[in-house]
Formats: structure tokens, C-alpha cells, sequence
């Protein structure tokens, strides 16, 4: 994987999204190559972060293979059981090979990276997150991805 590992979020990490599974939400991400027909992740470790009530947004530059924009972001987080088979399957993605650690100043270049998609379904809404790329991961299970378009829904 070539995405930047990490210990901990350090400075930044008021800016990351954490989503969870959990009773009445469903998590299911596509990977342009690896899952083209999605996985839906079940294994949320208990030791994660709250999931986050709010998507903080913010404006970041987006890099694809159709060039360089300004976009309307977000760094979103999954924490999974380290050692479980949805952890292992998220490792497969191919990462964003020169992220940084959220700190709201960084670049994601996304042009050598598998396109990503996040949809995550709960009892009264539903948050979209697409143009995404992995961008960072912990020893510790969590995965950081970083989306260009986040779209949510209420009434899902």
C-alpha cells in the first residue's frame, strides 16, 4: 500500500469524518477496480471514534487524471477491527501515493489512485461520499480517505 501510515491524528483531526456501522446503518464501498460491484463493511471496531453527527467539509485541491480543481471535500474515517477480513479487503485499494495526514492545507493527488465511493445509509439519512481516493491508514485498523463530492441526504 502506498498510502502515509500513521499512529495517531495529530494535528488535523478535528477535520476527519468517522463513520461506523452499527444498528439501523449500513457502510458500502465501491473501489473503481478492486470492487467494482461494492462490499458492504460490517466489522467497526469498538474502539473507534464516535460516529460523526455533522460532515465538516472543507476546500481542498483536488488532482485527477482530467486535472487540477478546487473542491468541497472531506476526509472521512473508517475505524475496522485491525486484523478482521474487512480490514484486509480495504488494504487491497490502491492508495493515493502522495496524501498527508489531514491537516486542512493538504493535497490529495488522486491521479494514481483508485477512484472511491462511500455510501453510508442510516435509520433517517444518507451521506454519499464520491471522487474519493484511501489516503492514509493505521496499524490500528482506521482508514483515511479523502472524497471530493459529499452529497447527504435526509429521508434516505
Amino acid at each position: 500500500m502506498s498510502a502515509v501510515e500513521f499512529d495517531e491524528l495529530g494535528r488535523g483531526a478535528e477535520l476527519v469524518n468517522h463513520v461506523r456501522g452499527g444498528p439501523g446503518f449500513t457502510v458500502h464501498l465501491v473501489a473503481e477496480d478492486t470492487y467494482s460491484k461494492g462490499i458492504r463493511l460490517t466489522e467497526f471496531s469498538a474502539d473507534g471514534p464516535p460516529r460523526t453527527e455533522r460532515i465538516v467539509a472543507l476546500d481542498g485541491l483536488s488532482v485527477t487524471e482530467t486535472g487540477v480543481r478546487m473542491a468541497k471535500g472531506a476526509y472521512v474515517a473508517l475505524s475496522l477491527v485491525p486484523d478482521g477480513e474487512d480490514a484486509r479487503r480495504v488494504k487491497r485499494i490502491q492508495a493515493a501515493p502522495y496524501a498527508v495526514r489531514p491537516d486542512g492545507r493538504s493535497r490529495i493527488d488522486a491521479s494514481a489512485a483508485e477512484k472511491v465511493t462511500l455510501t453510508v445509509k442510516g435509520p433517517v439519512s444518507a451521506q454519499r461520499f464520491k471522487d474519493g481516493a484511501l489516503v492514509g491508514y493505521s496499524p490500528k485498523g482506521q482508514f483515511i480517505f479523502y472524497f471530493s463530492t459529499v452529497k447527504e441526504e435526509a429521508d434516505a
